[in-house]
Protein backbone atom coordinates (compact mmCIF):
# COMPACT_ATOMS: atom_id res chain seq x y z
CA UNK A 1 0.00 0.00 0.00
CA UNK A 2 0.92 3.99 -0.43
CA UNK A 3 -0.68 5.65 2.10
CA UNK A 4 -0.10 9.88 1.34
CA UNK A 5 -0.41 11.53 4.90
CA UNK A 6 -1.00 14.98 6.34
CA UNK A 7 1.44 16.95 8.79
CA UNK A 8 -0.01 15.93 11.78
CA UNK A 9 0.01 11.79 10.43
CA UNK A 10 -3.58 11.42 9.05
CA UNK A 11 -4.09 9.49 6.11
CA UNK A 12 -5.62 11.42 3.03
CA UNK A 13 -5.05 9.21 0.05
CA UNK A 14 -4.26 5.35 0.08
CA UNK A 15 -3.41 2.75 -2.59
CA UNK A 16 -3.70 -0.18 -2.17
CA UNK A 17 -2.86 -3.85 -3.96
CA UNK A 18 -6.72 -4.01 -5.46
CA UNK A 19 -5.90 -1.36 -7.40
CA UNK A 20 -8.17 0.69 -5.14
CA UNK A 21 -7.75 4.20 -4.11
CA UNK A 22 -9.23 6.10 -0.57
CA UNK A 23 -9.35 9.45 -0.79
CA UNK A 24 -10.09 10.40 3.27
CA UNK A 25 -11.00 13.86 2.47
CA UNK A 26 -12.71 16.33 0.27
CA UNK A 27 -11.66 16.02 -3.31
CA UNK A 28 -11.50 18.83 -6.46
CA UNK A 29 -11.55 18.19 -9.87
CA UNK A 30 -10.72 21.05 -12.05
CA UNK A 31 -12.02 19.42 -15.06
CA UNK A 32 -13.53 15.90 -16.44
CA UNK A 33 -14.07 12.53 -14.64
CA UNK A 34 -14.17 9.63 -16.86
CA UNK A 35 -15.04 6.35 -15.04
CA UNK A 36 -14.34 3.55 -18.11
CA UNK A 37 -16.53 0.82 -16.46
CA UNK A 38 -19.80 -0.22 -17.78
CA UNK A 39 -21.38 -0.96 -14.36
CA UNK A 40 -19.32 2.12 -12.85
CA UNK A 41 -20.77 3.34 -9.53
CA UNK A 42 -20.82 6.23 -7.59
CA UNK A 43 -21.67 5.42 -3.59
CA UNK A 44 -22.93 7.97 -0.89
CA UNK A 45 -23.32 7.66 2.91
CA UNK A 46 -21.35 5.98 5.51
CA UNK A 47 -23.06 2.48 4.24
CA UNK A 48 -22.78 3.38 0.75
CA UNK A 49 -26.93 3.43 0.81
CA UNK A 50 -27.57 5.93 -2.15
CA UNK A 51 -25.74 4.39 -5.52
CA UNK A 52 -25.63 6.03 -8.71
CA UNK A 53 -24.86 3.28 -11.55
CA UNK A 54 -23.75 3.70 -15.28
CA UNK A 55 -26.16 1.01 -16.89
CA UNK A 56 -24.81 0.46 -20.25
CA UNK A 57 -26.16 1.55 -23.40
CA UNK A 58 -29.24 2.83 -21.50
CA UNK A 59 -28.45 5.81 -18.61
CA UNK A 60 -27.76 5.95 -14.87
CA UNK A 61 -29.58 4.07 -12.14
CA UNK A 62 -30.93 5.46 -8.91
CA UNK A 63 -30.94 2.40 -6.48
CA UNK A 64 -33.98 1.34 -4.20
CA UNK A 65 -36.32 3.79 -3.04
CA UNK A 66 -34.12 6.89 -3.28
CA UNK A 67 -35.07 10.31 -4.42
CA UNK A 68 -33.61 13.10 -6.35
CA UNK A 69 -34.47 15.96 -4.89
CA UNK A 70 -34.74 20.05 -6.05
CA UNK A 71 -34.51 22.57 -3.61
CA UNK A 72 -35.62 20.97 -0.62
CA UNK A 73 -37.15 17.10 0.26
CA UNK A 74 -40.69 18.22 -0.81
CA UNK A 75 -39.91 18.83 -4.11
CA UNK A 76 -38.76 14.75 -5.93
CA UNK A 77 -38.25 12.18 -8.10
CA UNK A 78 -38.14 8.74 -6.84
CA UNK A 79 -40.10 5.06 -7.67
CA UNK A 80 -42.57 4.46 -4.63
CA UNK A 81 -42.82 0.53 -5.44
CA UNK A 82 -41.88 -1.37 -8.26
CA UNK A 83 -43.76 0.07 -11.53
CA UNK A 84 -44.57 3.59 -9.96
CA UNK A 85 -42.53 6.74 -11.16
CA UNK A 86 -43.55 10.15 -8.20
CA UNK A 87 -43.16 13.05 -9.03
CA UNK A 88 -43.92 14.94 -5.97
CA UNK A 89 -44.11 18.71 -5.01
CA UNK A 90 -44.89 21.22 -2.10
CA UNK A 91 -46.47 23.58 -4.71
CA UNK A 92 -47.11 23.01 -8.88
CA UNK A 93 -45.37 21.16 -11.02
CA UNK A 94 -45.18 22.75 -14.54
CA UNK A 95 -44.83 21.45 -17.95
CA UNK A 96 -43.85 23.79 -20.47
CA UNK A 97 -43.99 22.72 -24.01
CA UNK A 98 -45.66 23.07 -27.64
CA UNK A 99 -47.80 19.08 -26.69
CA UNK A 100 -47.12 16.97 -24.05
CA UNK A 101 -48.20 13.18 -24.86
CA UNK A 102 -49.73 10.97 -22.58
CA UNK A 103 -49.85 7.73 -23.83
CA UNK A 104 -51.37 5.97 -20.74
CA UNK A 105 -54.90 5.92 -18.91
CA UNK A 106 -54.99 9.41 -16.66
CA UNK A 107 -56.78 9.74 -13.33
CA UNK A 108 -57.34 12.86 -11.74
CA UNK A 109 -57.53 13.27 -7.83
CA UNK A 110 -58.37 17.19 -7.40
CA UNK A 111 -59.53 19.80 -9.62
CA UNK A 112 -58.78 19.84 -12.89
CA UNK A 113 -58.95 23.38 -15.20
CA UNK A 114 -58.06 23.49 -18.71
CA UNK A 115 -57.13 27.28 -20.25
CA UNK A 116 -57.58 27.00 -23.64
CA UNK A 117 -59.37 25.27 -26.07
CA UNK A 118 -59.97 21.47 -25.23
CA UNK A 119 -60.23 18.65 -28.02
CA UNK A 120 -61.34 15.02 -27.52
CA UNK A 121 -61.17 13.11 -30.57
CA UNK A 122 -62.53 10.04 -28.68
CA UNK A 123 -65.92 9.30 -26.60
CA UNK A 124 -66.02 11.18 -23.02
CA UNK A 125 -67.53 8.63 -20.26
CA UNK A 126 -68.37 11.15 -17.24
CA UNK A 127 -68.66 9.17 -13.68
CA UNK A 128 -70.47 12.85 -12.23
CA UNK A 129 -70.92 15.98 -13.65
CA UNK A 130 -69.90 17.95 -16.47
CA UNK A 131 -69.58 21.86 -16.21
CA UNK A 132 -69.63 24.22 -19.28
CA UNK A 133 -69.64 27.58 -19.23
CA UNK A 134 -70.86 28.79 -22.95
CA UNK A 135 -71.37 26.27 -25.39
CA UNK A 136 -70.33 22.54 -27.03
CA UNK A 137 -69.44 23.30 -30.75
CA UNK A 138 -68.95 19.47 -33.02
CA UNK A 139 -65.25 20.03 -33.99
CA UNK A 140 -65.64 21.41 -37.80
CA UNK A 141 -69.22 22.33 -38.05
CA UNK A 142 -69.49 25.42 -35.82
CA UNK A 143 -72.98 25.51 -37.39
CA UNK A 144 -74.21 22.20 -34.61
CA UNK A 145 -73.83 23.55 -31.02
CA UNK A 146 -75.17 23.51 -27.36
CA UNK A 147 -74.93 26.63 -25.74
CA UNK A 148 -75.77 27.18 -21.70
CA UNK A 149 -77.10 30.54 -20.59
CA UNK A 150 -78.16 31.49 -17.42
CA UNK A 151 -81.52 29.31 -16.76
CA UNK A 152 -81.44 28.65 -20.69
CA UNK A 153 -79.82 25.83 -22.96
CA UNK A 154 -79.95 25.91 -26.44
CA UNK A 155 -80.06 23.25 -29.23
CA UNK A 156 -78.59 24.62 -32.67
CA UNK A 157 -78.21 22.29 -36.10
CA UNK A 158 -77.38 23.95 -39.49
CA UNK A 159 -77.11 27.62 -37.68
CA UNK A 160 -80.86 27.26 -36.55
CA UNK A 161 -82.27 26.93 -32.75
CA UNK A 162 -84.02 23.57 -33.04
CA UNK A 163 -84.79 23.12 -29.48
CA UNK A 164 -84.70 26.22 -26.88
CA UNK A 165 -85.13 25.08 -22.65
CA UNK A 166 -85.21 27.85 -20.49
CA UNK A 167 -88.05 28.89 -17.43
CA UNK A 168 -90.37 30.00 -19.27
CA UNK A 169 -90.85 26.69 -21.26
CA UNK A 170 -89.63 24.88 -23.71
CA UNK A 171 -89.76 26.01 -27.68
CA UNK A 172 -89.13 23.24 -30.68
CA UNK A 173 -87.94 24.55 -33.87
CA UNK A 174 -88.05 28.21 -35.39
CA UNK A 175 -91.44 28.32 -34.30
CA UNK A 176 -92.20 29.96 -31.42
CA UNK A 177 -94.22 27.48 -30.09
CA UNK A 178 -93.77 26.73 -26.34
CA UNK A 179 -94.74 23.97 -24.06
CA UNK A 180 -94.94 24.75 -20.36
Amino acid sequence: DIIFQQYDGNPVLQIDDNERSTIVTDMVVGDDIFMSSDTAMLRFGVDSDVILQHVHNTGLLLNSDNQLQFGDSGTKIFQSTDGQLDIDSDDEIEMNATDVDINANAHVSGNFGVGGTTAFEDAIDVDGNISVALEIQHKGDTNNSIAFGTDTQTYETGGSTRLDISDSGVRLGAANARVT
